[in-house]
């Protein structure tokens, strides 16, 4: 298993883990102008990023707000959430790269895309999918965070690899260090999981970069019509993995500040967001 292999790697034999095809879409607007008021949008797809490592942008999460905003002909507050994205972005590994045409290009066409979807499905709305009395709810729980740690053994050798004045592999020494980091941090803390519920959609907060599995098996259990997973909500404790993809190994299971949670967390989640929806549903 190895994360973001190269484009048209010859090792390379299939891809891991699903996707979810998915585009969250809520309209807000006045009653009687019909005035758009603010679009919340909802997408599991990891950062496109830019090949500029010091440059700063609102990423393609930006670009959807301005370009839904130049559709419309209108200005109205967008907001586009991180769904379950932990290990999933936009690249196609088994095509040639696409040259970028500037820094900023691949974002935008991302943007430009979701947007001219949000804005297609806004448009096949009819006059009686919009609701002027809907239940507002939400409920947050709390339950104890118990991180992955290292061994003493893997704490002695990192210790030593760290500290040594030998050469080194470059990566090796960067997760020797994140083992050191570690050491010297807390291993137990509260993590909220949160569900609102805004008439039939219920929206689902998970603590982090969460992999896709987890959001559609939530979606799957979820009593309610429609369900929005939300990563990185209310903080993050880095990636949130399946307990198959802890087994297979790759960047975002390996032990290090941003990748801690143990096996079986998602398990927890999922039945957790799921007994947090039924509650908003009663």
């Amino acid at each position: 298993m190895r994360t973001n292999p190269g484009h048209q790697n010859p090792d390379d034999v299939r891809s891991v883990g699903p996707t979810d095809p998915e585009l969250g879409l809520l309209v807000i607007r006045e009653a009687q102008t019909r005035r758009p008021i603010a679009v919340y949008a909802n997408l599991s797809l990891h950062y496109v990023g830019t090949g500029e490592s010091n440059w700063v942008s609102a990423d393609y999460l930006g670009v959807f707000g301005e370009a839904l905003q130049r559709m419309a002909g209108a200005e109205f507050v967008v907001s586009l959430s991180n769904g379950c994205e932990g290990d999933i972005n936009n690249l196609d590994f088994s095509r040639p790269a696409r040259p970028p045409v500037h820094a900023y290009s691949e974002m935008q066409r991302v943007g430009n895309v979701v947007a001219a979807e949000a804005w297609k499905q806004w448009n096949l709305l009819r006059e009686d999918d919009f609701k002027s009395d809907v239940t507002l709810d939400a409920v947050l729980k709390q339950f104890p965070f118990h991180a992955r740690t290292a061994s003493a053994e893997e704490l002695a050798a990192a210790e030593e690899l760290y500290e040594s004045g030998e050469k080194w592999d470059d990566t090796e020494r960067i997760y020797a260090r994140e083992i050191v980091l570690l050491s010297e941090t807390r291993a137990q803390w509260d993590v909220p999981v949160q569900a609102l519920r805004i008439g039939d959609l219920g929206v689902v907060g998970l603590h982090g970069e969460v992999f896709v599995q987890i959001g559609l098996d939530i979606k799957a259990r979820s009593p309610m019509a429609q369900t929005m997973m939300v990563g990185m909500a209310n903080g993050s404790i880095g990636y949130a993995t399946t307990d198959e993809a802890l087994e297979q190994g790759s960047y975002e299971t390996r032990l290090c500040r941003h990748v801690r949670a143990p096996k079986g967390t998602a398990g927890v989640w999922t039945d957790t967001s799921v007994e947090l929806l039924d509650v908003l549903t009663r």
